[in-house]
């Protein structure tokens, strides 16, 4: 079997340790299979403020090799404002580096949103040399309050010539236009084109219109989607909501307007909810629209238990001359912490009722999944077996370790891979001597002992360089080995060297 010999990557997810202090960062996932052959990983670089700069995916798992590299720009305020990727697939149509997807940003000095832009990557083939191109982006203006105003969206496209990319002109294209109630909800939002001779956004485009049966409510009893044809407003869709007194939806329905021949509302789909007293749903109907009118199509029944967990879910097709016919059944189960601890699918056919996946989850005290098995439907044994295992371990700081994957060769469970978490502390330099002046404590090191002395009761930790805590609740962490050590007293912290 082919060994592979890589570069270490670093993979994403950044968290604070401690607040406004040292931060720990998962340094990558290695994940490898039984005969240790790397297959998958991933790595994240970042920078002082533990904002992702660089990520890098290899992967190993299809029929060739594959890697792809994101890249990121932040501003003075910390906002994204540029993320770039790139694929590497290795393939024979594409023999180097493809672009992906380009995303900019740009904000206004308070941090509101004032521009995005999503660029595309033209090149159908390795013969032609691709190029970047402005797709699609929006520029926003804002009320005194913070809602937007208008939104101007703007586009462009691409096209090949040859062996070269030809990068058409990225123009303005729409502008819209928001009005709003004294809820803050949107009632109106108009889209407009822009007058050829006064270059004003004055040629009216499209309006849609939202109407609230009252002031409680956060979605819209009536969408009314118009179009402006010939000097007159022509519908063109809508979608009305009905609502019970605690403001539950209880009924939505999709509406399209026949403007060509019958000049009349066609409905389109409508589903009407039974609730519990929780607000919980006890069943629908969905319905397809007939010949002028609306026809039941599919109905959906849940349970619950005495604790408001969901049990059952049970749906059936409506045929011939309205009778129900299964469809598909979805069952639920909990611990007794009230935790989904297993769900189950189930599908009919002919009136016959076959499992499709079942999971079983298991958690520790700190409600984290340490365990997750997965079913499927043996037809012969007509029942339920086994198909994967993932156990997940856990480090003392309540980070995952690693996660191993087994899957079921129809007899016991046998390794398939294992994703191995990698840490690592940053931003950990020592406290200058001004803020030592300014701390009630004294940190000593001696060979293999760090001690602290402290003039109040402040709780104090050790921790390694992986962010792994040693020891708390205690002024003195001995047994040490030689090497960097965190020490963590109240919110400061300071790195030492242990001799």
């Amino acid at each position: 079997m082919k060994k592979n010999l890589l570069f270490v990557l670093l993979a994403l997810c950044a968290y604070h340790l401690y607040a406004d202090e040292p931060v720990v960062v998962l340094d990558s996932i290695i994940s490898r299979d039984p005969y240790d052959d790397l297959y998958k990983s991933e790595r994240y670089t970042y920078d002082e403020g533990a904002r992702v700069l660089k990520y890098i995916e290899w992967d190993n798992t299809g029929s060739s090799l594959k890697q792809d590299s994101t890249f990121y720009r932040y501003d003075a305020q910390g906002n994204e404002i540029f993320r770039e990727k790139w694929s590497y697939p290795r393939s024979s149509r594409y023999l180097g580096w493809k672009g992906s997807s380009r995303e900019e940003k740009e904000y206004y000095p308070d941090g509101t949103l004032l521009k995005t832009v999503s660029w595309g990557y033209l090149q159908p083939n390795a013969d032609v040399n691709g190029d970047w191109y402005r797709n699609i982006g929006y520029t926003y203006t804002y009320y005194d309050n913070g809602l937007v105003h208008t939104k101007l969206m703007s586009s462009g496209s691409a096209s090949v010539n040859g062996t070269e990319v030809v990068v058409n002109q990225y123009t303005d294209k729409v502008m819209y236009v928001y009005t709003y109630d004294d809820q803050g909800r949107v009632i109106l939002e108009e889209s407009f084109y822009k007058n050829t001779a006064s270059g004003e956004w004055t040629e009216k485009d499209s309006r849609k219109t939202y109407e609230y049966s009252n002031d409680n409510l956060e979605d819209a009893s009536l969408e009314l989607y118009e179009d402006y044809v010939e000097g007159e407003w022509i519908p063109s869709s809508k979608t009305e909501r009905e609502f019970d007194a605690a403001g539950n939806l209880t009924v939505i329905a999709y509406w399209s307007y026949d403007s060509e021949t019958s000049n009349a509302w066609e409905g389109s789909s409508k589903t009407e909810y039974t609730l519990n007293t929780n607000g919980d749903i006890l069943s629908y109907w969905e319905y397809e629209w007939e010949n002028g009118d609306w026809v039941k199509s599919k109905k959906s029944e849940t349970q619950y238990d005495a604790s408001g967990n969901k049990t059952l879910v049970h749906v059936w097709n409506v045929v011939d001359n309205e009778d129900l016919e299964d469809s598909s059944e979805t069952e639920y189960g909990y611990d007794d912490q009230g935790r989904q601890n297993m769900s189950a699918y189930y599908s009919y056919s002919n009136g016959t009722k076959k499992g499709s996946l079942k999971s079983v989850y298991t958690f520790n005290d700190n409600d984290q999944e340490i365990e997750k098995i997965t079913y499927q439907w043996s037809t012969y044994e007509n029942d339920w077996e086994g198909k994967t295992k993932m156990t997940t371990i856990y480090n003392d700081n309540g980070d995952i370790d690693y996660i191993k994957e087994d899957f079921f060769d129809g007899f016991d469970y046998l390794d398939k891979y294992i994703h191995t978490y990698y840490y690592t502390v940053r931003g950990t330099g020592n406290i200058s001597d001004t803020e030592l002046d300014e701390m009630n404590f004294k940190v000593i090191v001696s060979t293999g002992t760090i001690q602290v002395e402290i003039s109040e009761d402040i709780p104090v930790a050790f921790y390694d360089m992986t962010g792994k805590l040693i020891k708390n609740n205690s002024t003195i962490c001995d047994s040490l080995s030689t090497g960097a050590y965190i020490v963590k007293v109240g919110d400061k912290s300071v790195k030492v060297m242990v001799p």
